[in-house]
């Protein structure tokens, strides 16, 4: 993404750009739009989270950004040039506490209330993101990019088999096509046996037939 940015122009620019993501537990999504500091209260433990982390468990990743066990904040990208911890204000934190912003789970009987892409019930309203039913039903960016093809799919009226739609859907992927040739094969290995205890002529290992 920073080839993406503006930076050529700046005097100071990142050297590098890092996402780290992880569940969030709390129970702040479920309070009413009557607390308004929600936002404010998430993200002040994101921020606790965040630091904790640099500091107990970054190490792990990025040994040479702990020299003596003690993360080294003056690698936090900070144009205002603040020291410590404060250097991560100028960093993007953010707890998904409103309900638009959680991730939908998929709990065992759950994914049967999805709806797929056309599926919304309303004329010209075509739906996409993790949440619906992708066929790849758990929250990833791989099942948002299947269901934003899939409603380009139904805008346009088309078929296309989109990849990954199927690959959770044994009926209906490559695991399907194989056990459907496995009941083939043995409903034909079934046949040659009826064929051959019904007229005594047993197949030899070179295709032939012979009489004992």
């Amino acid at each position: 993404m920073l080839s993406r940015e503006n930076w050529d122009k700046a005097r100071l620019a990142p050297k590098s750009l890092q996402y780290l993501c992880d569940a969030f537990e709390t129970s702040l999504y479920r309070l009413p739009p009557a607390c308004v500091d929600v936002p404010k209260i998430a993200k002040a433990r994101a921020r606790r989270l965040a630091v904790e982390w640099l500091e107990r468990k970054s190490r792990v990743l990025w040994p040479s950004a702990s020299p003596d066990d003690a993360f080294d904040w003056d690698l936090l990208f900070d144009p205002r040039g603040r020291s410590g911890e404060y250097r991560l204000d100028d960093q993007v934190i953010k707890a998904n506490v409103d309900p638009w912003a959680c991730c939908a789970g998929s709990p065992a009987g759950s994914t049967q209330w999805r709806l797929n892409a056309a599926s919304s019930g309303f004329a010209h309203l075509f739906l996409a993101g993790a949440w619906i039913d992708s066929g790849f039903n758990v929250e990833c960016i791989e099942a948002a990019v299947m269901s934003g093809r899939q409603a380009a799919r139904a805008i346009v009226g088309t078929t296309d088999l989109i990849n990954g739609e199927t690959f959770l859907h044994f009926e209906r992927s490559l695991g399907g096509w194989i056990r459907q040739l496995a009941i083939g094969a043995e409903a034909a290995a079934e046949r040659i046996l009826e064929l051959t205890l019904e007229g005594g002529k047993p197949l030899s290992r070179s295709g032939s037939t012979r009489r004992r």
